[in-house]
């Protein structure tokens, strides 16, 4: 067996792992390790839930974010955070702070990792959340994602400082650049979800403005019913 499909296989172990342990699934993104060189983007992306059993009902969060690529190896991205809860005004929540490094990459294989450091706009709550990045291609049409992540919060605000785990996967159908479905997969402890996504790629302004779009299915009994989420990432 290559060694590049042992750590693959490795590295969706450890995701597994991590989803029979954390407290939480948390529906956001897919993060690749690859990096290209002196890349500028911006990003926003949102989720939106819909539960009517759960107190996050009717929530909205969005993110706008700044990537920055230092050379093939090293980027860093900048976020702002903010919530709209039902009968509450739209207010700013967070602000956070994310580095990535690769390992390796070619053709077939990436491997990476992560670290974010966010901070609560108003209370004393900081996070520190850590991972590893995994992408592979599969025959010449089909790209494999995995996300693994450690996380704990720190503050005098905190209200829960346990250490949580938790894991993420996309297997996308990679065809063609301007729309590409996928199944993605995010979970935790008792906390499951998986549905479709549309990725896509359209010219703005002569730029290729790249999106996503999806509806994540709760599949267990703590997991949230739906969740919407969508992504817009800009070359700068």
């Amino acid at each position: 067996m290559p060694k590049h499909t042992k750590i693959a296989i490795l590295l969706t172990g450890l995701s597994a792992l991590g989803l029979s342990t954390a407290a939480q699934a948390e529906v956001d993104r897919l993060y690749s390790p690859r990096i290209s060189a002196h890349a500028l983007s911006a990003e926003f992306r949102s989720t939106y839930v819909d539960d009517s059993n759960s107190p996050r009902d009717d929530q909205r969060q969005d993110k706008l974010a700044i990537h920055y690529a230092f050379n093939s190896r090293v980027a860093l991205g900048a976020y702002l955070g903010a919530m709209k809860m039902p009968g509450r005004a739209y207010r700013r929540e967070s602000n956070a702070l994310q580095g990535r490094m690769n390992i390796f990459q070619n053709r077939q294989h990436a491997l990476g990792v992560q670290a974010q450091v966010s901070k609560a706009r108003n209370d004393d709550i900081w996070e520190l959340k850590v991972g590893s990045l995994y992408e592979q291609t599969l025959g010449n049409k089909v790209r494999l994602q995995a996300n693994a992540f450690i996380s704990q919060v720190h503050g005098s605000d905190a209200l829960n400082t346990n250490t949580a785990y938790s894991g993420a996967l996309q297997l996308a159908y990679t065809h063609s650049k301007c729309l590409q479905p996928a199944i993605e997969y995010y979970g935790s402890r008792n906390d499951h979800g998986v549905g479709p996504v549309l990725l896509g790629s359209a010219a703005v302004a002569g730029h290729p403005l790249r999106w996503q779009a999806g509806v994540i299915l709760g599949v267990t009994d703590n997991a949230t019913d739906t969740t919407l989420r969508a992504q817009l990432t800009l070359p700068l």
